[in-house]
């Protein structure tokens, strides 16, 4: 029975380390309509020394829209003193299956204190509902996962993290094009009258 037990207790360290994001806090941030109201606030604070991986799970309903997200550390010790601490970000989507990274990590050599999520280039998230059902799955189509790693410091000292995600409203092709239909339109009907005024 001991034999049992200790293979039991194998398996389990061995699946526990195989699947750190499975221990990952998961915050809910539900329906997210695109527009000026989706902004969300990140953020918790966390022990120094050791290691966390955050996830902030969504879905977009409603429309695409464009995603940005930011994030800043920061520890800060007994006596006052105040540093950073590495962070990343990455967003993750559901794509039938599986999660996909929808978008890299930045360099090791240039993590730091701070990261935006998309960076340099424009992230449309198409409209989405829905993921991963299985127990312990992170039931929306998206979700933000933030890591870091606050370091070892003086008893007393705070570390944590804050920041914001916001999914900005794209504008439909067709309603682009209408809008140009009609600046056409105007810029004729006003060239016109210009003309026939002369």
């Amino acid at each position: 029975m001991a034999r049992v037990s200790k293979v039991l207790l194998g398996v389990w360290l061995v699946w526990m380390f195989a699947s750190g994001s499975a221990f990952a806090v998961v915050f809910d941030l539900g329906n997210i309509t695109p527009g000026p109201t989706s902004f969300n606030t990140l953020g918790a604070s966390r022990t120094p020394g050791e290691d966390f991986t955050d996830q902030y799970a969504f879905n977009v309903v409603g429309s695409a829209g464009a995603f940005v997200a930011s994030v800043v550390s920061q520890q800060v010790t007994p006596a006052g003193d105040v540093s950073l601490f590495n962070i990343t970000a990455q967003l993750f989507g559901w794509d039938g299956t599986a999660f996909i990274a929808l978008s890299g990590l930045p360099d090791p050599a240039n993590v730091g204190g701070a990261a935006i999520v998309p960076g340099e280039f424009s992230l449309i998230l198409p409209a989405a509902t829905g993921g991963d059902t299985a127990p312990g799955g992170i039931n929306s189509a998206y979700y933000l996962e933030i890591h870091g790693t606050p370091t070892a410091a003086p008893a007393g000292t705070l570390a944590g993290y804050g920041g914001s995600m916001n999914i900005a409203a794209v504008p439909e092709p067709s309603s682009l094009l209408l809008l140009l239909g009609g600046t056409i339109c105007a810029a004729f009907l006003g060239r016109r009258r210009l003309t026939s005024s002369t």
